[in-house]
């Protein structure tokens, strides 16, 4: 039975459950990896790179050595973009690493296929192609709208991965040698083109588009032209049949969800942060952060600024903001220059080896396409796609003239290096992130006491991460708003000022600083102008990153309205309403202040605009915090107990 698999050895049995666990695992944790997933799937892709590189020592070529050069100095460059950022480094490590792992694995695993079987390959294709259709089955008997299989939370990434399992079977389906496999790929190249249009993503849609133009044009003397014109208007009917809610996605052009058709808007934001830092970035992990300073408004709505851009909806912006300019073209270029090579080398293989170059060409174009207008190269995409590449033989060799033996002290040395790596990239924030999801859990149980444990053991782990330091400081005010303990209060925001110094760009540590210091005032007028003092720094602060939340500017102006700072005051809150024209308590906060200040007439003008907006939203349903609070509506437990923002 392992024969006919291509396994011959120890190694390679070691090698392909390896690779079969890694497709597996990836899409176990969602699209972003759990604790326990991050774990197991960067020692998966640290074995996979060390077996192959064990199992192409003895061969008669090796990778060219300008190729090892670039990449080396990709990840250089990776690196010290890292460095660059001011506080903890500890997102940006975690993503340099994730890097390095997943293209070291990959020139490994590459190297390592160019010498199995086309049954080993074909396994491997088996494979994903398999784990696709286990995950996507249940959704269509359950008859699910939109199918998000193992992406709960972006039916977006879901379609992604489903264009490789597509792209395979639709290569499979043209190019395999046995009519039995080529049916089975048809039939499962339908049931993923199903799938990806039923996850209602247009830029998916699109990429099945470009697949197949591909795949037609490619294959043109294997199926006649109006064969596939047929095909593609099958499709075509088919999508309209079985997903008219992608069909409207397409025509309606944001009535129901105007930031949704706000991609040119979003990409020359990412445009302007690239312009800030064009050499080397803002660093890995920084994008989100940034980005706050260029958020734009989408009118229409109850609120013009209550969605934050967040990512660049493009994986070259993406790329070329957070690593700048240079790296990111290298990076594109070495990409570039791989799908070049299987090409060239699609045309020269066997019969039996076809599929396999046009399978990654297909993969490649179909995660291209939908890598222009969105963000999905994620864990499970980036595991599944790179496996198929490495498929193709796409890496340039040259002849290896010396076999070199290493010595004992040689094998030491790197086995040392390796594991030290290891450590440092997989063993502690693993361990980390596993000890703060505990914390999390047991925080959403309102067990504050579990919490605090377990934040402070991952804090034991990584002092300076501001997330880690973040959480444990929402504990303790938690606990302190219950216990009305005027100590854990101050422990807050100890913890909060700790998680603001470690990420100076990050806005929630600020955002619950604020909060705790609202709660600190005590009625005593030296200790309470303290207080004032510094919320109104808090803010200011809160403001340089992102000058577009209403709510902070309109606390700002409370402080500096209750220190006599009236004309400033006015002027803060003035700026709010410009941002959010929607904003009640605005409009309320202004009529009180005149009345105090014994101008009537403007307080019963702002009182009446008030109202008129009450009016005019009674009969609307809002589903955000942030709606809720800009009319002034009260929230639930639930809504209150996060971030309203």
């Amino acid at each position: 039975m392992l024969r006919k698999l291509g396994i011959e050895s120890p190694l390679q049995l070691a090698v392909m459950l390896c690779v079969t666990s890694l497709i597996v695992v990836t899409t176990l944790g969602g699209s972003g990896g759990a604790p326990e997933i991050f774990f197991t799937y960067r020692t998966m892709l640290a074995v996979v790179a060390i077996l192959c590189a064990i199992g192409c020592h003895r061969a008669d070529v090796r990778i060219s050595r300008w190729f090892l050069g670039l990449v080396a100095f990709l990840l250089f460059v990776m690196f010290v973009s890292v460095l660059r950022i001011q506080g903890s480094h500890f997102d940006s490590l975690y993503l340099s690493y994730r890097y390095t792992f997943f293209i070291c694995a990959f020139v490994s695993l590459a190297h390592y296929n160019r010498y199995q079987s086309a049954a080993w390959k074909g396994w491997i294709l088996a494979s994903v192609i398999t784990v696709n259709l286990m995950h996507l089955i249940p959704d269509l008997l359950m008859n699910r709208h939109p199918v998000k299989g193992f992406s709960l939370n972006n039916a977006d990434y879901f379609a992604t991965f489903l264009l490789i399992g597509l792209a395979c079977s639709v290569a499979a389906a043209i190019y395999g040698i046995r009519t039995k496999w080529r049916i089975g790929a048809a039939l499962s190249a339908v049931v993923l083109l199903l799938g990806v249009v039923q996850t209602l993503s247009r830029a998916a849609t699109l990429a099945i588009i470009a697949i197949i133009t591909i795949a037609a044009i490619r294959s043109r003397k294997q199926i006649p032209r109006h064969v596939w014109l047929f095909a593609g208007l099958v499709v075509l009917v088919v999508v309209v049949i079985v997903a008219p809610q992608l069909v409207s996605k397409f025509l309606l052009h944001g009535e129901s969800d105007p930031y949704n058709y706000a991609r040119i808007q979003i990409w020359l934001s990412s445009l302007r942060i690239i312009a800030e830092h064009p050499v080397l970035g803002v660093g890995l992990g920084q994008f989100s952060n940034v980005s706050k300073r260029f958020a734009f408004p989408v009118d229409g709505q109850v609120a013009r600024y209550m969605v934050r851009i967040g990512m660049a909806h493009s994986e070259y912006l993406q790329h070329a903001a957070e690593i700048g300019i240079p790296a990111a073209v290298l990076l594109f270029l070495l990409l570039a220059y791989l799908l070049y090579q299987m090409s060239q080398r699609a045309h020269s293989v066997g019969p039996e080896y076809r599929c396999f170059p046009e399978a990654a060409l297909l993969t490649a174009v179909g995660l291209g396409t939908h890598a222009l207008v969105d963000n999905c190269w994620t864990i499970p995409v980036t595991a599944s796609g790179l496996i198929v590449l490495s498929l193709a033989d796409p890496l340039p060799l040259q002849k290896k003239i010396i076999h070199r033996q290493w010595r004992v002290s040689h094998l030491a040395l790197a086995g040392a290096l390796i594991l030290a790596i290891y450590i440092h990239a997989v063993a502690i924030p693993g361990l980390a992130l596993y000890y703060n999801d505990r914390g999390h859990k047991a925080y959403d149980n309102f067990d504050f006491k579990r919490a605090e444990k377990y934040h402070l053991k991952a804090l034991a782990i990584v002092p300076d991460h501001a997330p880690f330091l973040d959480n444990l400081g929402m504990v303790y005010l938690d606990k302190a708003i219950q216990a009305k303990d005027a100590h854990l209060l101050e422990l807050s925001r100890i913890y909060f000022a700790r998680a603001a110094a470690a990420n100076p760009l990050s806005l929630d540590p600020l955002v619950h600083m604020e909060a705790a210091l609202t709660r600190s005032t005590n009625g005593d007028s030296e200790h309470d102008s303290e207080i004032y003092h510094r919320i109104i720094e808090t803010d200011m602060k809160l403001l340089s990153i992102d000058p577009f939340i209403p709510f902070v500017r309109k606390n700002l102006a409370g402080a500096l309205y209750t220190l006599g700072n009236r004309e400033q005051a006015l002027r803060e809150l003035q700026t709010a309403i410009e941002y959010e024209p929607n904003y009640v308590p605005g409009y309320l906060q202004f009529a009180t202040w005149y009345e105090d200040l014994g101008d009537t007439s403007s307080s019963e003008q702002y009182t009446a605009k008030a109202i008129a907006i009450v009016n005019k939203y009674r009969d609307a349903r809002l589903r955000e915090p942030y709606e809720k609070i800009l009319l002034g509506r009260p929230l639930s437990t639930a809504e209150s107990h996060g971030d309203p923002r």
